[in-house]
């Protein structure tokens, strides 16, 4: 939980520290946009002021043109006039410009456009006039109107004097009331003396002087320092103030400065309008970033979710596998178990059984015994006194069978009294080779090869060697009877573990797999004259040492008894 807080924490401060870092860049980013956007509308105050200091340019010229020929020419009436100056071009199409034509005492010899601008400054116009040398140009401004004069002298004397005029408001509606800068951007006008002469959302405010500024003008600005300045030339060409709104603006501004006239045009915004798109994006890029902080958050909650999930999924998965695998352990340790259990009850019936057999066998040897032994007496008496061929081979033959039934009898008493043995400690690889010399001499065991594979590190074992000896010997001569027609006899001698491990591999006919689980019972033989004791008699030795004989064979093969003896 800890480690999950950690990180929820890790990533609310680097999300805080981006939302930062964006604030800081994107105000950065708008500072510079909005000088940036200043520098524009330097420029383009300054086209305005180029353009109309262009357009009082041509004035100039096209005065001093007409000035040239009225002072060569003699002209009488209006009809001279209007024949001379048939090729005026009065810009009417640009800004309404009327031409006029004063005597030396004010009256009107000519005009053409707006005669009210001649009668309201022509007292001005010819006083300027007469102040101004032949061949040159004097502007005059008035209230609303710019007049561009040149004095007409003729034969050395003032005969009068030209001019064009221009309405101020003409101007600024041709120059500079197209300038619109967003939704709230524009230029005005204002001359070298501080009066406004022209804005374009307060015409009402026109004619009013930041010097002598009244009470509604204080509506829309805190002060008028920044205008101030500009007249007195002590502000930088742009910059920003602060509205009487409380809105920052930015404003640039060029001078028109034209003889007598000094106009400032100046071209304002406001910072917020400039700055729109950036903020915009500032806000798309926090709401970005706050997005993709709620999603990252939520993805991180599922993702610890399902993965506790897996987690647990994983835990009871884990835990059905080892219940499964001590289960599966289990049924083998008791499959194990069980088919030792029934190992040992099968030795332990078997046991039964052949205890059962030897008690039956002692009984018949002894109620068969005593009778066979009075028998066997007269049939040597008999044979004694018996001159008769015929009868004294019968009495032979019959003598050869009663002593075969006595060696039965003997071998069942045995197997019911079979003495323990005295133990000693004896070498198992000497009591083969002992064994193998009673046989030696054996015919059947002429055809036979016996190998030997025996370790010389035997340890020595405590046992019955004789009753040992008579097992080995049974097993051999087994083995040699499963070779009738010859084969190989192979004898080992091994340690393994705690135990000494003595194999007989013959290659002999070998056992049925249905007869494996008798061939230790007594009285079950498959040869011809056997009795069935031997490999009975050698199970029930070994088991006596505390040792095990086990068989196996495969027919046509041969067969592998095995004894096992602890000597330990």
């Amino acid at each position: 939980m800890k480690s999950y807080l950690l990180i929820i924490g890790t990533l609310i401060v680097v999300i805080s520290a981006l939302i930062t870092l964006n604030v800081f860049f994107q105000q950065s980013l708008q500072m510079e946009m909005a000088e940036q956007f200043n520098k524009q509308q330097l420029l383009l105050s300054g086209s305005i002021a180029e353009s109309i200091k262009s357009h009082i340019y041509f004035l100039k010229k096209n005065v001093l043109h007409f000035a040239g020929l009225l002072s060569k020419a003699e002209l009488e009436n209006r009809s001279d006039f209007n024949w001379m100056l048939r090729d005026a071009k009065i810009s009417q199409e640009a800004v309404a410009t009327t031409l006029g034509i004063l005597d030396p005492r004010g009256g009107v010899i000519f005009y053409k456009g707006d005669k009210e601008q001649i009668r309201a400054a022509a007292s001005e116009i010819v006083s300027l006039a007469k102040k101004t040398a032949p061949g040159s140009i004097g502007t005059l401004e008035t209230k609303n109107t710019v007049y561009v004069l040149a004095p007409v002298y003729y034969q050395n004397a003032l005969r009068g004097v030209i001019f064009e005029s221009m309405r101020i408001n003409d101007i600024a509606d041709y120059f500079v009331s197209r300038i619109k800068l967003g939704a709230r951007g524009y230029a005005w006008m204002m001359n070298k003396n501080g009066t406004l002469i022209y804005h374009p959302t307060q015409p009402e405010m026109v004619g009013g002087n930041v010097y002598k500024a009244s009470p509604e003008c204080f509506k829309c600005h805190i002060s008028f320092d920044l205008e101030k300045k500009i007249i007195e030339g002590k502000a930088s060409v742009y910059g920003r103030h602060i509205a009487a709104t409380g809105e920052d603006k930015i404003l640039a501004f060029s001078s028109v400065d034209i003889g007598n006239i000094s106009w400032i045009i100046a071209i304002s915004s406001p910072y917020s309008e400039v700055t729109q798109a950036t903020r915009q994006s500032m806000k798309l890029y926090s709401y970005l970033i706050i997005s993709i902080f709620i999603t990252t958050s939520i993805v991180s909650a599922l993702l610890i979710v399902f993965n506790k999930k897996r987690i647990k999924a994983e835990e009871v998965s884990k835990r059905k596998e080892e219940l499964e695998r001590y289960a599966a352990e289990l049924e083998e340790r008791v499959t194990e178990r069980t088919a030792e259990l029934a190992s040992e009850k099968e030795k332990i019936a078997h046991s039964e059984k052949l205890a059962s057999i030897g008690r039956l066998a002692a009984g018949i040897a002894h109620e068969i015994g005593n009778p066979l032994t009075s028998i066997f007496s007269f049939i040597q008496i008999l044979r004694e006194m018996e001159d008769d061929k015929f009868k004294k081979e019968s009495l032979d033959t019959i003598y050869f069978h009663i002593n075969r039934i006595s060696e039965i009898l003997k071998q069942l008493s045995g197997f019911s009294r079979m003495p323990a043995g005295e133990a000693s400690e004896c070498r198992i690889n000497d009591i083969i080779e002992t064994s193998l010399n009673l046989i030696q001499y054996d015919k059947k065991a002429k055809n036979v090869a016996i190998v030997k594979e025996l370790s010389p590190s035997l340890p020595a074992v405590v046992c019955g060697g004789n009753q040992l000896s008579q097992v080995f010997v049974n097993l051999i001569l087994n083995a040699i009877d499963a070779m009738p027609d010859g084969g190989a006899l192979t004898i080992k001698s091994m340690t393994k573990g705690s135990d000494i491990v003595i194999r007989f591999e013959d290659t002999g006919v070998g056992i049925p797999k249905e007869d494996l689980t008798k061939i230790f019972d007594p009285f079950y033989t498959t040869k011809e004259k056997g009795t069935g004791l031997g490999l009975a008699v050698s199970y029930d030795i070994i088991k006596k040492m505390n040792g095990a004989l086990s068989i196996e064979s495969e027919l046509g093969k041969g067969s592998v008894f095995t004894i096992t003896m602890p000597y330990k």
